[in-house]
């Protein structure tokens, strides 16, 4: 059976994240193949257009999470335990990959390396591992519902990216 590797978030703790991977999976798989999640944790800096010394992005989420305390259902800890129980039980995930090195060698384990889905390309938090570029086969590549989240791009993230 041919082994595909999917790159996608699938760390971050909210609905619309585990149930994407958890359907991109399931739609592979339903293809005939053996899918594994890699386990991807991105570091460092990532290039973000949220300007960090605009007092405007402090207020709003300061707001939002005054907003939010009284309808939280759960406490943290339940949460996090509830969205890992689901990954674990419904995802096949690699081990933890950090570094270039770490997902390079990838080449030699996948047949397949699927990008997407979800807004893994946003130029607004842009990372290229989410564009597969340490596959060194290209016709191994495929995307598979990738979006970048907006109606249109903006100068600003363009100029970011170079």
């Amino acid at each position: 059976m041919k082994k595909v590797a999917i790159m996608t978030w699938s760390h971050y703790q909210n609905y619309g994240t585990s149930l994407q991977v958890t359907a991109s999976t399931y739609t592979i798989q339903k293809l005939g193949y053996d899918v594994n999640v890699i386990n991807y944790i991105p570091h460092g800096r990532l290039v973000t257009a949220v300007d960090y010394s605009d007092i405007s992005y402090y207020t709003r989420k300061l707001a939002s999470k005054i907003k939010n305390v009284s309808n939280k259902p759960y406490n943290d800890e339940a949460k996090k335990n509830s969205f890992n129980e689901f990954i674990s039980k419904h995802i096949k995930l690699t081990k933890e990959y950090k570094t270039d090195s770490d997902l390079f060698q990838l080449n030699n384990q996948y047949d397949s390396f699927v990008c997407g889905s979800d807004q893994i390309w946003a130029p607004s938090i842009y990372n290229s591992k989410y564009f597969l570029d340490f596959v060194e086969d290209t016709d191994k590549i495929v995307a598979y519902a990738p979006s970048i989240g907006l109606s249109k791009i903006e100068d600003k993230y363009v100029q970011m990216l170079n």
